[in-house]
C-alpha cells in the first residue's frame, strides 16, 4: 500500500503531466496560428509581385510597341528623304561618316597614348 508521501509525489506527478501537456497544447496552437498569419502575408506579398510584374510587363510591351511603330516611321521618313533629296542625302552620310572617323581616330589616340610601352635596349 502506498504512503501518503508516494500518493502525493504522484497527484503531483499527475498535475505537472497535465499541466505541460496543456501548455504545450496552446504553444502548439499558438504556433499553428503564427504560421497561418506569416503564410497569409507571404500569399499577398506573392500577390502583389506577381501584379507589379504583370504591369511592368505590359508597360514594356507597350512601349516596346510604341518604339517599333517610331521606328517605322524614322525609317520611313529617312526613305522618302533619299528619295525626294538624293544628293542631301549622301551629303549627309559622308559628314556623317567623316564625324564618326574622326571621333574614332581621336579615342583610338588616348587609347594608344594610355598605353605603357616597354623600353627596348
Amino acid at each position: 500500500m502506498a504512503s501518503n508521501t508516494e500518493k502525493a509525489v504522484e497527484k503531483a506527478m499527475k498535475s505537472a503531466s497535465e499541466n505541460v501537456h496543456a501548455r504545450t497544447d496552446v504553444a502548439a496552437r499558438l504556433a499553428h496560428d503564427l504560421i497561418d498569419r506569416v503564410a497569409r502575408r507571404a500569399e499577398l506579398a506573392e500577390e502583389g509581385i506577381r501584379k507589379t510584374a504583370n504591369d511592368a510587363e505590359r508597360k514594356m510591351r507597350h512601349s516596346l510597341r510604341r518604339a517599333r511603330e517610331k521606328s517605322l516611321d524614322a525609317q520611313s521618313s529617312v526613305g522618302e528623304f533619299v528619295r525626294t533629296h538624293p544628293l542631301a542625302a549622301v551629303g549627309i552620310a559622308v559628314g556623317v561618316g567623316m564625324l564618326l572617323s574622326s571621333m574614332a581616330r581621336r579615342s583610338s589616340k588616348r587609347i594608344v597614348e594610355r598605353i605603357d610601352y616597354p623600353e627596348i635596349h
